[in-house]
């Protein structure tokens, strides 16, 4: 083999050597971004996919049928604008160790002074995620504000994070748009290892993602409201 082949075959090797290193992150940025473009018609459901409808804030998604579904509709934080509206929870067969979860919640943005952008928000997010006293690694890998969500404009934040409390690496996927003054999102969180979530558990994330609705914008000034109304009305909502 003379020089130039030798050469030749040590460039192969060191290409290949990077892609696949990169292949996972290149997947999961293919099928989200597809995912988050594509906004979902009402008409195009799934057969093998159930249905969640919450008439109070106006959303619905389609999930797969074994996953776990909780009604939270409790609110993070300590002005308490940010609601969990639902929680998603994939069987115990595809997460070994019960730490993957998929949410649908509700920004309630009537304590601001003004309704933020969606790239004033997407970069409030990655501040709070970046700067958080329990946050000892941040990452970033892909961040956009001109996706589609639910057929309005969104964002996009896929990003790995390591707490204090929990030192293991953690995967996270986070979506939204801004509709009638309220910030609609959709965040998966896991501890999967990388090849497992993308195998698994992402292209469901996704196909749930495409199905998001919002049937009705929720009126702002009545959140509150509507979460003390529905804590009363629905058993086991607390539980």
């Amino acid at each position: 083999m003379n020089q130039r082949s030798f050469m030749f075959v040590l460039l192969i090797g060191i290409i290949a050597s990077l892609a696949s290193s990169a292949v996972i992150i290149t997947i999961i940025e293919q099928k989200v971004f597809a995912a988050a473009a594509s906004p979902a018609s009402p008409t195009a459901a799934t057969a093998n996919l159930h249905s969640y409808t919450n008439s109070t804030y106006g959303v619905a998604l389609q999930y797969p049928p074994n996953w776990i579904v909780t009604s939270r509709s409790q609110p993070h934080g300590t002005n308490n604008t940010v609601f969990a509206i639902v929680e998603f929870d994939p069987p115990v067969s595809q997460d070994p160790n019960a730490d993957t979860f998929f949410i649908a919640g509700i920004d309630n943005s009537s304590a601001r002074k003004a309704t933020p952008t969606i790239d004033q928000y997407l970069r409030n997010e990655i501040i709070s995620y970046r700067s958080g006293a329990n946050v000892t690694d941040f990452k970033e890998i892909k961040a956009a504000s001109n996706v589609t969500v639910g057929g309005h404009p969104g964002y996009l934040l896929y990003y790995t994070q390591k707490l204090r409390s929990d030192p293991a690496p953690r995967m996270h996927l986070e979506t939204g748009t801004i509709v009638g003054g309220n910030i609609y999102y959709m965040l998966v969180s896991s501890g999967l290892p990388d090849k497992q979530f993308t195998a698994i558990i992402l292209p469901q994330v996704v196909q749930m993602m495409k199905s998001f609705q919002i049937l009705q914008p929720a009126p702002v000034q009545q959140q509150n409201a509507s979460v003390s109304s529905q804590q009363q009305s629905i058993p086991g909502l607390l539980g």
